[in-house]
């Protein structure tokens, strides 16, 4: 028995599996070495028919032959080929899935593209009449301000004037002759 075949990692099906090759391949050189061929493609009627092979050693390989099919490989592919079946249906309804997934992503991202438009369509209108009522309000601030006849504006230039003559010098007495 080859090293590690107890490992407990390998399944039961594994370790038969490696079992039947062992035995075929074992079966199959013995076979080869008899018949003085080096492929299995050259054991054929015309080499097992030669003199050098008696009946008795063509009934011992053809019932060893027979307890590795029998035996072990017909039971291991009993269980193995509803397994790969049933693989084979679950990687199908993986692409299934995938490709539903797929859809999915795609309505997702065609709901975002629309979200963004409508999001940039509002944005828009918003800045245009934030833009709109700014401008209309720097328009009447200017146009308050810039008036020629704005009182406030002469006012202050008037409130200027009278600051200027009402200077006062400290150290000189007043008389009743000054014209304010």
């Amino acid at each position: 028995m080859k090293e590690g075949a107890c490992s407990p990692t390998r399944t039961v099906n594994e370790r038969l599996f490696e079992f039947l090759v062992a035995e075929r391949d074992a079966l199959m050189n013995g076979i080869r070495e008899e018949l003085g061929v080096t492929s299995s493609k050259e054991i054929n009627v015309r080499n097992l028919s030669k003199r050098n092979v008696t009946k008795e050693k063509l009934c011992s390989w053809l019932e060893r032959m027979s307890i590795i099919l029998n035996s072990n490989a017909v039971p291991l592919l009993q269980i193995t080929v509803p397994k790969a079946d049933r693989c084979e249906k679950l990687e199908q309804e993986k692409i299934k899935d995938q490709f539903t997934i797929i859809k999915l992503q795609d309505e997702v991202l065609k709901k975002k593209d629309e979200e963004v438009e409508v999001m940039k369509q509002a944005m828009k209108q918003t800045v245009k009449r934030e833009i709109t009522s700014y401008a209309s309000a720097v328009t009447k601030f200017c146009a308050t301000a810039l008036a020629p006849a704005n009182s406030t504006v002469f006012t202050a230039v008037k409130t200027v004037d009278e600051r200027l003559r009402n200077v006062i010098i400290y150290g000189l007495t007043e008389t009743t002759e000054e014209n304010l």
